[in-house]
């Protein structure tokens, strides 16, 4: 991977938000290969298929002291492996590596993602989801 260039360290987190909040990724890549994404799609998706486990992905500001009270969240999401648009490689990318599971239906299944407010610490953040967390682990309980 190359170091950032002076234009690149300039980035803004708001910057980083325009270019990545449109992407249908589940992850912010530096790729090594062109096959990178398949792993994450894949993983993303069974951790939450198989263990309701939400993963986090956020562009957040660099504050000189950093704790969860001082980072705060200009753009992120949870469960983002659940958008519409990722739904047709995540069922692809499955299909190929499990193809006994119906991965169709298990991508229609995911829940849509959670947009994270701006401005919030990611303290904040981390309180609320882990409400919202333990309400979704005891729901998925009670389904098997």
């Amino acid at each position: 991977m190359k170091p950032a260039n002076y234009n690149q360290t300039a980035y803004s987190p708001s910057d980083i938000t325009s270019f990545f909040s449109t992407d249908t990724a589940t992850d912010y890549y530096a790729y090594s290969t062109r096959r990178e994404d398949a792993p994450m799609l894949f993983e993303e998706a069974m951790m939450s298929y198989r263990l309701s486990i939400l993963r986090d992905v956020a562009v957040t500001d660099s504050p000189e002291v950093t704790t969860a009270e001082t980072i705060s969240v200009d753009w992120g999401q949870r469960g983002i492996v659940g958008d519409n648009a990722l739904q047709p490689r995540a069922a692809f990318v499955i299909e190929q590596i499990l193809p006994e599971l119906d991965s169709v239906g298990l991508v229609s299944r995911l829940p849509q993602p959670i947009l994270m407010n701006q401005g919030d610490s990611c303290s904040k953040i981390y309180r609320f989801h882990k409400q919202y967390l333990t309400q979704t682990i005891a729901y998925h309980t009670k389904l098997k």
